[in-house]
């Protein structure tokens, strides 16, 4: 006899069966019988988690007597049987038999298709309208892993920052930040004004303010700078050669030529370098500076005579009075040229008749004139000549000329009478010192203490000096100081005369030198007397005696030597 395995009511039941190998069904789908168990088939529609296949049949079989309920494999025709793992009928499925149907194909994404239990639908609960995590945004997803479908921090209401992907698909806003809301969040560098702790040395730079950008999402440094990179930046206020267009004559301060320099943290403009032309003082790109020449002379530019001047925008050396004897002009410091004399005889030269020469070193040769002068020198724009003639040239004014009523260490600004050139510069006033010296072009003391030509004096006075007897003379104690013009136009001369004693000298025994200025530019000084009875300033032993156009240039015969002695004549004679 053969048994099968029914489920009835979840037990498992063992029916004999005929001899024929068939089980007693009842056709109409019931039975009863006191005692007797039952089966009952019965067609309902899909559950939820399930579908149907195409017939559109679903069974889910009761049985149902009394005091008891079986359950038995849902047939829908005879022979068909639901769990036998093969689709009879009108089962959509059987067991893990599909045919061939997916979730895929089922309308969902992804998942595990399985069969309903009663074979007429298939099971969608393990299947998924969307799979969290395969990279695509799909159903009710909000995002997934790097895909967020055009969502952003900003379209979420933020202004920076990342949006992240969560576990379950959702976007998730924890990097996104709102820029200046003073707080640091996520994604961002800074909120301004809040840096981190952030500045520019911190980012490579060496000075400047540190900002941050509009987005907060990093540092702004275009306030930053680096000292040395030829570019102001930061907040430089120059960088090496650069700066900002300003000069030394740009700055407002006075100079007129130079570089500006920059200090080494490029934080300041240095004017060291500036120069001022006028000053007195060789500076910024200035060559020279007035008389100042930086040591330089006409033979130190390649000339052999002459004087070397600035030009007047102290740029450069004036060498207009330099010159080179023997190239046949009359240049420099030169007197004359071989056989040019620039015009001038023995007798012009006041020294009476006779041939006058030129020497080798382009000097006047005297060797030649009826009178004997000795040349103590040249200055570029004087020669000097010392002279011991018979009879003296200069005029005697104490009876004719104008008393100044000097006392000890005094001066006074005179009329010259017509226009005197001293160093080629024009004059109509004198000032006329008791202290044995005549000056132009200054209103104030040249006084008592002598010193050296050509140099500065110890006084404000140190241009166009003639020094007849520099000493310390008093005409307060006894004599006179005179002065008178005379001659004609076009050969007046300016005569100067001191009748005076040394400061504590005898009252008696005066002392006489006379100096005239002649309206060709010459001049003489006359040595008639000076002794003043055995002073120790006797014959110049304590004075100077010679000319000067400034501190730099001059012509000098003595100083504190006792070469002035009675009846001696110096002339100087312009170039």
């Amino acid at each position: 006899m053969q048994r099968i395995w029914l489920l009835l009511g979840g037990a498992s039941v063992l029916a004999a069966c005929g001899d024929d190998g068939t089980i007693p069904v009842q056709t109409d789908g019931s039975s009863s019988s006191s005692g007797s168990a039952s089966m009952d088939s019965t067609t309902t529609g899909p559950e939820p988690g399930t579908t149907s296949s195409d017939s559109g049949s679903t069974g889910d079989s009761t049985g149902a007597s009394t005091g008891s309920t079986s359950a038995v494999d849902s047939t829908t025709d005879a022979g068909v049987v639901c769990g036998d793992g093969m689709i009879e009928g009108d089962e959509a499925c059987d067991g893990d038999e599909l045919s061939g149907e997916t979730c895929e194909s089922q309308g969902f994404v992804a998942g595990e298709l399985a069969c309903a239990a009663d074979c007429s639908s298939f099971d969608t609960n393990g299947c998924a309208l969307e799979l969290c995590g395969n990279g695509v945004v799909e159903g009710g997803e909000q995002c997934d892993g790097p895909e967020f479908g055009g969502l952003s921090c900003m379209t979420e209401g933020f202004d920076n920052g990342a949006l992240t992907c969560a576990a379950d698909c959702t976007i998730d806003t924890a990097a996104c930040g709102v820029c200046g809301n003073f707080v640091v969040e996520a994604g961002e560098a800074c909120d301004a004004p809040l840096l981190f702790g952030q500045d520019c040395l911190t980012q490579g730079f060496d000075n400047g303010v540190l900002d941050c950008q509009a987005d907060c999402l990093a540092f702004d440094t275009s306030g930053c700078g680096i000292c040395g990179n030829l570019t102001i930046d930061g907040d430089e206020i120059c960088d090496g050669t650069e700066f900002g267009g300003q000069t030394c004559a740009g700055l407002g301060l006075g100079f007129d030529s130079g570089n500006l320099q920059c200090n080494g943290t490029c934080s300041a403009i240095l004017t060291g370098g500036c120069g001022t032309c006028g000053n007195g003082s060789i500076d910024g790109a200035e060559a020279c500076d007035g008389t100042l020449l930086a040591g330089q002379s006409c033979v130190s530019q390649g000339f052999d005579n002459g004087v070397l001047g600035c030009q007047v925008d102290c740029l450069a050396f004036d060498t207009g009075n330099c010159g080179s004897c023997g190239n046949g002009v009359i240049d420099g410091g030169e007197a004359c040229d071989g056989a040019l004399l620039g015009g001038q005889t023995c007798a012009s030269l006041g020294l009476g008749g006779g041939a006058l020469g030129c020497s080798a070193s382009c000097d006047y040769d005297v060797g030649g004139c009826d009178v004997d002068g000795v040349p103590f020198g040249s200055d570029g724009f004087y020669y000097g000549f010392a002279i011991d003639p018979a009879v003296l040239p200069c005029d005697e004014i104490s009876g004719t000329g104008i008393a100044t009523g000097l006392g000890n260490n005094g001066y006074m600004v005179v009329p010259i009478g017509f226009s005197f050139d001293h160093y080629q510069v024009p004059f109509t006033q004198a000032a006329i010192s008791s202290n044995g010296t005549v000056y132009f072009g200054a209103d104030a003391n040249l006084g008592l203490t002598n010193s050296c030509m050509p140099g500065n004096t110890p006084y404000v006075v140190d241009d166009h000096i003639v020094a007849a007897f520099w000493d310390d003379l008093d005409p307060a104690a006894a004599g006179e100081v005179y002065y008178q013009t005379l001659g004609v136009a076009g050969s007046q001369r300016f005569v100067v005369q001191w009748d005076v004693p040394n400061f504590g000298g005898d009252v008696v025994d005066l002392m006489r030198i006379q100096a005239m200025f002649h309206e060709n530019g010459n001049i003489e000084v006359c040595y008639v007397d000076t002794i003043n009875a055995g002073n120790p300033g006797d014959s110049g032993a304590q004075a100077t005696a010679g000319i000067q156009r400034d501190p730099v240039v001059g012509l000098q015969y003595s100083c504190n030597a006792p070469t002035l002695v009675d009846g001696r004549q110096l002339l100087y004679v312009p170039i």
